[in-house]
């Protein structure tokens, strides 16, 4: 009822106006939505996340490297592992089809991949700056939309900032991201 008594008085008055008005509108609406997203992060405490290698914080890797991510929690907490390609493609490597529970204790260092886990990461071509985003919620989320590959893992088809927005929703009380970036090369 109040946006057709807005556009009924808009009628009466000069474009101009009209068009301040509609513009004063939608602004409004933008910051309600912002609002809500920052609401739920003033909710939230964060959970701190460390990620390094099994090699340390090595960042530079060469062809045939075999690398393990070495992760730890602050709190207990659900993680999501997400790798973000050279070519900015988003593989979800937790949870996956075949080590669905991802809840884990504060204090312990979580490998991944696990020693039984069906993938393992070896760098080959294509080189360049590739990236390990590390989320943890007091939740576990739903399965992120995409395409289950053969080894367990999900190619995801929405970017980092949709899946953050994902994971922080979902969070009812605590909530962290980290990531770790990593330079390939052939030699």
């Amino acid at each position: 009822m109040q946006i057709n008594w807005l556009f009924k008085q808009c009628s009466i008055v000069t474009p101009s106006i009209t068009t301040l008005l509609i513009l004063v509108f939608n602004l409004n609406i933008a910051c309600a939505e912002q609002s809500i997203v920052t609401k739920a992060r003033l909710q939230t405490k964060k959970i701190n996340i460390e990620i390094t290698s099994h090699l340390g914080d090595t960042q530079s890797f060469v062809k045939g490297d075999v690398i393990k991510f070495l992760i730890s929690l602050d709190i207990d907490a659900y993680i999501t592992v997400i790798y973000q390609t050279v070519n900015q493609q988003f593989m979800q490597l937790l949870p996956n089809n075949k080590q669905k529970q991802t809840r884990y204790k504060s204090g312990l260092f979580i490998a991944v991949p696990s020693d039984d886990a069906a993938y393992r990461f070896t760098i080959a071509a294509p080189y360049g700056k590739e990236k390990v985003w590390v989320f943890a919620s007091d939740k576990a989320i739903k399965p992120l939309p995409g395409k289950v590959l053969a080894n367990g893992i999900r190619q995801v088809a929405i970017d980092i900032k949709t899946i953050k927005n994902i994971v922080l929703k979902n969070s009812k009380n605590y909530f962290g991201v980290a990531s770790f970036t990593l330079s390939t090369s052939a030699r």
